[in-house]
Formats: C-alpha cells, sequence, structure tokens
C-alpha cells in the first residue's frame, strides 16, 4: 500500500500558528493569578531526524507539597507552540505545527545547592494537536496526539529566574486511530 499523503497549504499553516498565537495572548491575562509564569524556548531531536523547536507558556501556583524528605511537589500549566522540520528526508512533509497543554508535576529540593541551584524532576501527560499527521514517511495517524515527558533541571539566578533541563517526551495517539507509530524526542 502507497501511502497517501495530506497537503495543507501554507494558508492553512499559517492560519493555524495565528490561532495558536491568539491562544498565548488570551492566557496572558491568566499571569497575574498565577504566582508565576514562564516563557522557554525549547529544541529537540527526535526519530528519522525530525527536529523541533518549541515555545513553552508556564503557568504555577508556588504552593508546595511537601514529602517529608527534603524535596517538595509543585504543578503547573504548559502551553506549546512548536515547529517540526527534516531536514535530510526527501520524500513526504517536511515539517508540520503542533500545538498542546499539559498539566506538569514538578519535585524539587526544599534547600538550593551550594552554587544556589535548585534541582527538579519532572513529568506530565497532555493533549497535543498537529498541522499535518505526516512527517516525512511517518504517518502518525491522526492530528489528535497525546504527549507524556520525563525530564531534570535546575532551576537558578538570585530569584531562581533561569532554568535549565533536559526533557524526554513520547507523543502518540494512545491507539485511537490507526496507524498509532508514535514518536519521541529529546529537549533541552
Amino acid at each position: 500500500m502507497v501511502p497517501r499523503y495530506i497537503r495543507a497549504s501554507d494558508k492553512t499553516c499559517y492560519s493555524f500558528a495565528l490561532l495558536t498565537m491568539i491562544l498565548f495572548w488570551t492566557l496572558l491575562p491568566l499571569k497575574q493569578a498565577c504566582a508565576y509564569y514562564a516563557v522557554t524556548l525549547d529544541s529537540g531531536y527526535g526519530l528519522e531526524d525530525t527536529k523541533l523547536w518549541r515555545l513553552n507558556f508556564a503557568l504555577g501556583s508556588e504552593k508546595r507539597y511537601p514529602t517529608g524528605n527534603g524535596w517538595y511537589w509543585s504543578r503547573n500549566w504548559e502551553g506549546n507552540f512548536s515547529y517540526w522540520y527534516l531536514q535530510k528526508n526527501i520524500r513526504g512533509e517536511k515539517r508540520l505545527l503542533e500545538v498542546g497543554i499539559t498539566p506538569n508535576f514538578r519535585l524539587s529540593r526544599d534547600q538550593r545547592w551550594s552554587w544556589g541551584g535548585r534541582p527538579y524532576l519532572e513529568g506530565g501527560l497532555g493533549i497535543h494537536l498537529l498541522s499535518r499527521i505526516h512527517i516525512g514517511t511517518r504517518n502518525l495517524g491522526s492530528a489528535f496526539q497525546f504527549g507524556t515527558h520525563a525530564g531534570l533541571g535546575v532551576r537558578f539566578g538570585s530569584k531562581e529566574q533561569y532554568d535549565l533541563a533536559w526533557r524526554i517526551e513520547h507523543l502518540s495517539n494512545a491507539g485511537l486511530r490507526e496507524p498509532n507509530p508514535g514518536i519521541n524526542f529529546t529537549m533541552v
């Protein structure tokens, strides 16, 4: 069976990007209701030479749930807009856009390290919408995807205003449609 590629016009991609930006601008007023907000830029690498750039917008509270062993749990919401692209693949779609929202849980140290950094572990499960269902020769099955991630990082700076993290993420449609190959990314 020869794969059939659904081509979205550039106009569709631009409309998708515009809709995503409107979503982010609607979320901006929520930052006043939260204890903190963060904007990050991520870079990632996935299967079959798939690369991505991602803009994240996180909203969270400073509510802490102590574990009793020098660590505490916290949570935040993360919205993202991603651009996936291929450089080497000759066949199929070479780019797509993604928008997603994910509740995130973070396990952090109570005390900073001597140099001022605070380490953490994190994980989350969210929903993502893709502008296309193909990237290269990979058929992702549907535009609706679930995303799970796990990562580790450190917050640093005088007010912990900086964050450096490494994350592994898996996206798939959870068997809602066939095929369901999924795709994995490692991100910084």
